[in-house]
């Protein structure tokens, strides 16, 4: 326990809050000092080694991705980022949050855990909403997971006490039974597109028309990086130095003046829009000629729609006029 509560941070920073409620956890709840200070000094050794390490590897301790995502991926609406958290809670935990909040638990380990568990559920609920960038469904790990365990805790406490309250209890775990399976088939078809295939197909392509000194810019990094043998440029700054660098320095850029002075700025030869769905209409630039070489399909598991999200990929060469 002390080794994964020293690694928690180091996962997904919000866990922190977890570590600490573990901590305090294992002196006033268990009661047993010498416990208590094993799992200290283990979980502050693991700490340490892992911050030498970060630091070592990264030169940070606040997650690259992180500041990203403030530069760059900032809602429009002041509430985007609640609603999305919104939309988890209710597909995720909703029914394990209601076992929380109605159950009061037998044990006085389950009261404090459920305590600190809507504690740490609301931190990294009201963070998200405070700093209000992009927030996907991989965000249920550390919002949804921690309320379906401590619910978990003291669903088994109040079936073992009486059989006859905690119908209820029952009655909420079958209906989140049901919500999760209403999520599943809903979500399915989305998990159907292969996207991986068609952005490899992309990947190729571009390897095909270009060379070695191609310094390829866009925003979906994540597969056609792992399929390109060229030099990558992520235009959103998650895994790229110094994009998030000039962003910082500049602000975010802002529509296809900006896009080319980043553009410019990184030294790219190539850019992939993403985003060009099924719009007719190829980028014009004032300082680049955006010449279109390719374009491709995409079809993307995007699970908001719940279905394949079909677009297109247009690969331009761009040279300054």
């Amino acid at each position: 326990m002390a080794v994964v509560s020293g690694l928690l941070p180091f996962a997904r920073p919000e866990f922190a809050t977890i570590s600490v409620a573990i901590s305090v956890f294992a002196f006033f709840v268990i009661k047993n000092l010498r416990f208590a200070i094993t799992l200290w000094v283990i979980e502050f050794l693991i700490a340490l080694l892992m911050t030498g390490l970060v630091w070592f590897c990264f030169g940070a301790l606040i997650p690259q991705s992180a500041q990203a995502k403030a530069v760059f991926l900032q809602h429009d609406h002041r509430y985007d980022a609640l609603l999305q958290c919104g939309k988890i809670v209710l597909t995720g935990c909703i029914c394990p949050f209601v076992i929380l909040v109605v159950t009061k638990g037998i044990s006085s380990a389950a009261k404090y855990w459920r305590l600190a568990t809507i504690i740490c559920f609301a931190f990294a609920v009201g963070y998200l909403g405070y700093r209000n960038h992009l927030v996907s469904t991989r965000y249920a790990s550390y919002i949804c997971a921690p309320i379906i365990l401590a619910a978990v805790i003291v669903v088994a406490e109040t079936v073992a006490a009486t059989a006859k309250q905690s119908l209820y209890v029952k009655g909420l775990l079958v209906a989140h039974i049901a919500i999760s399976i209403a999520v599943l088939v809903y979500l399915f078809p989305a998990t159907r597109a292969a996207d991986y295939k068609d952005i490899k197909n992309v990947a190729d392509a571009v390897a095909a028309k270009t060379d070695q000194n191609a310094r390829i810019a866009l925003t979906e990094v994540g597969a056609f990086a792992v399929y390109s043998n060229r030099y990558i440029i992520d235009l959103d700054g998650l895994t790229d130095r110094e994009t998030l660098s000039w962003a910082k320095e500049r602000g975010t850029p802002v529509g296809v003046a900006g896009l080319e002075n980043l553009l410019i700025a990184r030294h790219a030869t190539h850019f992939i829009d993403t985003r060009a769905e099924n719009v007719q209409t190829r980028i014009n630039g004032r300082q680049l000629n955006f010449n279109l070489i390719l374009e491709a399909p995409v079809s993307r598991d995007i699970l908001d729609s719940g279905k394949p999200f079909k677009t297109r990929w247009r690969v331009y060469e761009v040279k300054p006029k």
